[in-house]
């Protein structure tokens, strides 16, 4: 972080900005390059530092004065990581996906936060990316942020449509991620089924289907029971013809 700010003062940097490392396993850091723009990410930095980086770029750019952050000389407190929910099919090489979104429900959760563009009767069509939000956990270290974020996933609903959902949560529970073994080639090193488990996402999707035609079923034998107006007392889809 101080070599970031220094970076940015030597070149009379005025905005917000993403200075990137690379970090080997001796911890020796190098310079990557500079992004003038906030990232996709940057909800992690707002989790971790509590500062809101979208309004202090406004405040930059109306030349206003904003609060000063200066970084601890430690480690900044706790660990936060970001999953992208997106329309698209692991099991088919990521393909995009398109439809309309039935039914959005994210939970409500303490340290989890969801920056989203849809809503239940959102479509998602060919015009834009397939992103359709940004789930964010937060913890007091990296082993209770995935965990945090593999409980948000299982409860978030996003039905209509296929996503990354299930892919992402085999992400967040294979052993060598939760230990940091990974690096650019994670996806490609590993075999889609023994490890990712592209036969558990295609038995979760049938479990889905099936969970949905129950669903369904008994939905429309509630209505039905519902608008009877006659021999109520009797048990509905009741008959004494047992060829009927």
């Amino acid at each position: 972080a101080e070599t970031a700010v220094n970076a940015s003062k030597a070149i009379n940097y005025t905005n917000s900005g993403t200075v990137e490392f690379i970090l080997n396993e001796r911890n020796e850091f190098f310079f990557l390059e500079v992004n003038t723009r906030l990232q996709v990410e940057h909800p992690v930095t707002e989790m971790i530092t509590g500062l809101d980086l979208v309004k202090m770029q406004i405040e930059i750019a109306e030349g206003k004065t904003i609060s000063s952050f200066s970084p601890p000389k430690n480690a900044l407190p706790g660990y936060a990581l970001e999953c992208r929910l997106y329309a698209e099919d692991p099991s088919n090489n990521f393909f995009p996906q398109t439809g309309k979104i039935l039914l959005w429900n994210p939970p409500e959760l303490e340290d989890v936060r969801f920056d989203s563009g849809i809503e239940t009767g959102s479509a998602a069509d060919i015009f834009y990316d397939p992103m359709l939000a940004k789930i964010i956990a937060k913890g007091k270290d990296r082993t209770e942020a995935i965990r945090k974020m593999i409980f948000a996933l299982k409860k978030t609903v996003c039905l209509g449509i296929t996503t990354n959902k299930e892919f992402l949560i085999r992400i967040l529970q294979n052993e060598e991620f939760a230990k940091g073994n990974y690096n650019t080639h994670f996806i490609d090193g590993l075999s889609p089924i023994a490890h990712i488990g592209e036969e558990g996402l295609a038995l979760s999707e049938a479990e889905g289907e099936v969970s949905a035609a129950i669903s369904a079923l008994l939905f429309t034998w509630n209505e039905r029971n519902k608008s009877r107006n006659i021999l109520k007392n009797i048990p509905s889809g009741w008959s004494n013809n047992m060829y009927q």
